[in-house]
């Protein structure tokens, strides 16, 4: 019988990439709902073993609200302290030590993966709420690589996103989805600015686009991406980041009510985040028995003193974050129908990283590649599975009349 042969692209971290098990400081089965596919569910019930059959009939439920039958048709109940009720007392899966990986869920047996099909491509990348992914891609100092090769099928995965941008009378964010990106990871890996500028730059693109996108002049993507290549090479772009105002008491009470909406105490489980958050709040406004005067001075000092300073000499950890996330996440596709808020997303994720990061350096009183990517890592866990967060993200910059390129140099201009 003949095997079929199908092309993949990934990042070049892809390869490195293995669970690292009970070394691994955090654990993808505490704190997470734990999804269970159709197949594997009716796995589970004709499972004999003693051990294991009573557990499945106890703590495997269908799941009433289920999107998709290849992801989340069961959830399995945790027990009180948000722990998976099959891990033995190493924090392993009993499941698979008693059955093998084929009986994991598609969730269990694939994550950090992420799996996307574009046209007739898969694309494979890891995401960095996993602290052995998050190690391999924020901390390569050369930046993201991308490559292809053929590969037999036989991997497990999960498609994410699936696009095919061939098809005509697509969005124009399908349809040109292969130009936007490719200029786009071009622009965040850009090292001959630095991180906010690389953001405004891609900005002055977006905000074309959407104009482009507002008048049906679709047909006019490559002229643009042509057109703003050019610019960025020759630096011919009319307002730089140094002729921006800085607007720091703006900045600090839009990312304030944004992290607001994350409400960690009560719908955040994870303890080194709500640590994370104490220690931002300490840097900035004070503990609660000693509170510090002019948070905005503080949050100022915290940039100058440690933030500006650490982003010069390990600008990769951001930059690399950002472009994993363009990766991943089919930007500008993936999150959104419109050019300009799939924008302002990416750069509301990067301004509350950096928010974050101020504050806990001010804490601190000092800023390590270390620290910053044990934070990312917690804060993208924290992230990517709040329940409301993500959806709330355009609503709140929206109701901040956070709308347009000089709004969103707000967040970017310290």
């Amino acid at each position: 019988m003949d095997i079929k042969i199908r092309v993949a692209r990934f990042p070049d971290y892809l390869k490195q990439f293995s669970c690292i098990g009970p070394s691994c400081q955090d654990n993808c089965c505490i704190g997470w709902d734990v999804d269970i596919d159709k197949k594997t569910y009716y796995r589970y019930q004709k499972v004999e073993d003693a051990g294991l059959k009573g557990l499945f009939k106890k703590c495997v439920q269908r799941n009433n609200e289920a999107y998709s039958d290849e992801v989340d048709f069961a959830k399995v109940k945790l027990l009180k302290n948000k722990k998976c009720p099959f891990l033995n007392e190493e924090n392993l899966c009993k499941i698979q030590a008693k059955m093998g990986e084929t009986y994991l869920s598609n969730v269990c047996a694939t994550y950090p993966r992420f799996t996307n099909q574009v046209d007739d491509v898969y694309e494979h990348s890891a995401t960095v709420s996993c602290p052995e992914a998050a190690r391999l891609i924020l901390m390569n100092r050369k930046g993201l690589e991308f490559y292809e090769e053929e590969e037999k099928p036989g991997a497990r995965f999960m498609i994410m996103y699936q696009v095919d941008t061939r098809i005509s009378g697509q969005n124009v964010m399908v349809t040109y989805l292969h130009e936007i990106r490719k200029f786009s990871i071009s622009v965040l890996q850009n090292r001959e600015y630095a991180m906010g500028e690389r953001l405004l730059l891609l900005g002055y693109f977006f905000s074309d686009l959407q104009k482009l996108t507002n008048k049906n002049k679709e047909i006019d993507v490559p002229a643009l991406i042509k057109d703003c290549t050019e610019k960025i090479k020759l630096k011919k772009f009319e307002n730089s980041m140094e002729d921006l105002p800085v607007n720091i008491p703006e900045q600090m009470d839009i990312l304030m009510e944004l992290a607001d909406k994350l409400n960690v105490y009560d719908e955040i489980d994870s303890e080194r985040f709500i640590n994370f958050t104490e220690e931002f709040r300490s840097g900035i406004f004070g503990a609660k028995s000693i509170v510090k005067k002019n948070p905005e001075k503080n949050y100022s000092d915290g940039y100058r003193l440690y933030f500006e300073p650490f982003m010069k000499k390990h600008g990769h950890i951001l930059e690399n974050y950002l472009v994993n996330y363009v990766f991943s996440n089919l930007f500008p596709a993936g999150e959104s129908q419109k050019p300009f808020e799939a924008y302002s997303l990416l750069v509301a994720r990067y301004a509350l990283i950096k928010y974050y990061l101020i504050g806990i350096a001010a804490s601190r009183r000092s800023l390590s590649e270390k620290l910053a990517v044990e934070f990312i890592q917690v804060f993208s866990k924290a992230v990517e599975h709040h329940k409301t967060f993500l959806e709330s993200i355009p609503s709140h910059l929206k109701k901040k009349k956070c709308s347009t390129l000089s709004d969103m140099a707000i967040l970017l201009k310290n």
